[in-house]
């Protein structure tokens, strides 16, 4: 029983040296690969290092690319404007504004001006 106790320790052992080993390794070259020197340049701020013999083709081809437009009619991002009336509020909308106590339209009889903040999607 000893002799299955004592190589199970060495085995551990060897296991061990070996991770850390590796792990060392592991460690050094992924140091060493963060250097501006290793990545031909990229970081430097100064120009002194960078090579420019090498050139970086264009991504894209310098042919010209048919493009059409649909000009059937108006489309825009945003609210409908309603000539001379207010504008449809999104399905749901105004009931979850009143869910929260908000409000979509204000008295339209009245000059106030109502001054939002979005909070954004950061708080929640």
């Amino acid at each position: 029983m000893d002799n299955g106790r004592y190589l199970l320790n060495r085995i551990i052992r060897f296991f061990l040296i070996v991770s850390f080993a590796f792990l060392g390794t592991l460690v050094y070259m992924l140091e060493d690969s963060t250097k501006p020197e290793i990545l031909m340049g990229v970081y430097n701020t100064s120009y002194d290092s960078v090579s420019f013999d090498h050139e970086i083709p264009y991504l894209f081809s310098d042919s010209v690319v048919p493009v059409s437009i649909d000009s059937a009619g108006n489309r825009s991002w945003g609210i409908k404007r309603n000539k001379g009336a207010l504008p449809d509020p999104d399905p749901g909308s105004v009931e979850l504004l009143e869910k929260h106590n908000g409000v979509w339209t204000g008295d339209t009889s009245k000059k106030i001006i109502y001054i939002t903040f979005d909070q954004g999607y950061e708080n929640g």
